[in-house]
């Protein structure tokens, strides 16, 4: 099924349930865009996104989702970035957004993640320069986030990622990777109680986790 389709799919499922005639209209507002993300690959679509957010944020400028999920979009736009140049001043901006999310009492260890995030795309600029400093900042955030919240999935992905990803010499290790792999699938589908509460990385985890054992099957 293409990501087109699964968007597709999501939205009617979530429309045609009755869970959904019990949300707010703010709630259905996020609801809506909150199930697009983790099928975004797009610089428009992740635009497009962080613009949906910034018109519910202007109506509830006291809720914390809207700041987040724009921290979120704009931190990934920021990854996108193809510049090393630019850069700098995409997640600069990602995070100042980030900072307002946490001011309005998001939940810290989803804040870490993205601090995380924003730490890992800075190394892009300069990966010689950069890579030790930001390599060490960003899974210093990752370990924040789970000593916080033990059952994230996304500090549990990004942390596998980190360790497979990383070269053995630097301090990358595969079999660890792996172990937090599977389980960042496990925490993935736990249930969620509240609709707002972040679940990207969902799609991402189960993707690597079939490809990392792809290949380890056919070694």
């Amino acid at each position: 099924m293409n990501r087109q389709k699964l968007v597709l799919c999501v939205l009617v499922t979530l429309l045609t349930s009755p869970a959904w005639a019990q949300l707010t209209r703010y709630q259905q507002a996020m609801t809506r865009h909150i199930a697009v993300i983790d099928t975004a690959v797009r610089k428009s679509t992740y635009v497009a996104l962080f613009n949906s957010f910034e018109r519910i944020h202007r109506v509830e400028t006291s809720e914390w989702a809207p700041v987040y999920y724009m921290a979120y979009c704009a931190a990934e736009l920021a990854k996108l970035e193809r510049d090393p140049a630019r850069i700098d001043a995409a997640a600069d901006r990602a995070e100042a957004i980030l900072n307002t999310a946490d001011s309005l009492h998001a939940t810290p260890a989803e804040v870490l993640c993205i601090r995380s995030m924003l730490a890992f795309t800075r190394i892009n600029v300069d990966f010689m320069e950069r890579g030790p400093k930001y390599m060490q900042l960003g899974n210093q955030y990752l370990k924040q986030a789970l000593a916080k919240d033990p059952e994230n999935p996304r500090a549990t992905l990004m942390l596998a990622q980190s360790s497979l990803f990383t070269p053995e010499q630097f301090g990358g290790d595969k079999k660890l990777g792996h172990k937090l792999l599977k389980r960042a699938n496990q925490l993935y589908d736990l249930p969620v109680a509240d609709p707002l509460t972040p679940r990207w990385g969902k799609a991402d985890a189960a993707q690597l986790l079939a490809k990392f054992e792809k290949e380890l099957a056919a070694n």
